[in-house]
């Protein structure tokens, strides 16, 4: 009955240690560039086609938020370092028109708009996605890192370009800079961006992403003041 026991005992310290073990062979376990590349397309899917969207992004300048709702995208400068006289933009891609507009000289500044910046996560999906058959761009998995209590993977961006016999050559290893990125884990939301030198493995965000929130964006967000003076580029 002892023996018993005590196989019964070391059978339970074998199974705790094996899914211990496991445990830690997930979490240590590297992406592969076809991994990222789902994972990134996972925020693209959860961005829920910018339909009604507001993301506020801080970098070295200040801190922005945009707001995207059907074709309209407007742009507020909640904290700058420089000194600007712009309060916030809206870019209607109904009236392919951009309004540039001051509420501390009350005017509003009138040119023409083809397209709308959709963020980090379509900058970073478009640019991994095939170009051509001469040039190829990958996502490398450096390393798992929690940044800004958000649950990342720090990855950098990886550039062929093909040969004359028709294989690729690594760019970015002659590159003195390249681009690398924090993606989130659970939503596959790219997060920030910095510059790192090809053997770096460490850095801090020269971007990041504060918050994305949904479906918070009304029509009234893209109204333009009616008593602002209009100086009107595109006639």
């Amino acid at each position: 009955m002892k023996n018993y026991i005590i196989s019964i005992i070391i059978v339970i310290f074998i199974i705790l240690f094996s899914i211990l073990f496991f445990k830690i062979y997930q979490s240590n376990t590297q992406y592969s560039s076809e991994d990222i590349y789902d994972l990134v397309q996972k925020g693209i899917e959860n961005m829920q086609d910018m339909q009604n969207v507001c993301i506020e992004r801080k970098n070295e300048y200040g801190i922005v938020k945009n707001y995207y709702k059907g074709n309209k995208m407007k742009t507020v400068i909640e904290e700058n370092s420089n000194d600007i006289l712009l309060s916030y933009s809206i870019i209607d891609l109904d009236n392919e028109k951009q309004y540039l507009i001051s509420d501390k000289k009350k005017y509003i500044f009138v040119e023409n708009a083809t397209g709308i910046y959709e963020g980090l996560q379509y900058y970073v999906f478009n640019s991994i996605n095939p170009k051509g058959n001469n040039i190829k761009v990958e996502l490398s998995y450096i390393k798992d890192e929690k940044i800004e209590g958000k649950d990342c993977i720090f990855v950098k961006e990886i550039t062929y370009h093909k040969t004359d016999d028709g294989t690729f050559q690594n760019d970015s290893e002659l590159s003195e800079e390249i681009s690398a990125y924090w993606i989130e884990k659970s939503t596959g939301f790219v997060l920030g961006y910095t510059t790192i030198k090809p053997t770096q493995t460490s850095a801090s965000p020269k971007t990041w992403i504060k918050s994305i929130t949904f479906n918070e964006v009304t029509d009234s967000d893209f109204d333009l003041p009616t008593d602002y003076t209009i100086y009107d580029n595109t006639k």
